[in-house]
């Protein structure tokens, strides 16, 4: 019987696959003792109109149920979940 340690996962959340791809090798260098899956939302889930405070946890837990169903996971099988939003635009007028 093996004593490895099951990997855990780390989820990124991230608004396009350029923000995937810029990051991707890095996060996972650094979290080399887990798997690091990404959800990309091509948008920023924080300003977009639907999104609201009401919202925003089940929105979240929809992007974490689909790298769950594609890869198998479980909910304990995560380690950490986080977020990468970026400020391009933001201080822009409409």
């Amino acid at each position: 019987m093996s004593n490895k340690k099951a990997k855990k996962v780390v989820a990124v959340i991230v608004e396009g696959p350029s923000d995937e791809s810029a990051i991707g090798g890095i996060l996972s260098e650094y979290f080399e003792s887990d798997d690091v899956q990404f959800a990309v939302v091509h948008g920023d889930i924080t300003s977009d109109n639907k999104t609201s405070v009401n919202n925003v946890v089940s929105k979240i837990t929809n992007l974490i149920n689909g790298i769950r169903s594609k890869y198998g996971y479980n909910w304990d099988d995560f380690e950490q979940i986080i977020h990468i939003a970026d400020t391009d635009g933001a201080f822009t007028k409409n």
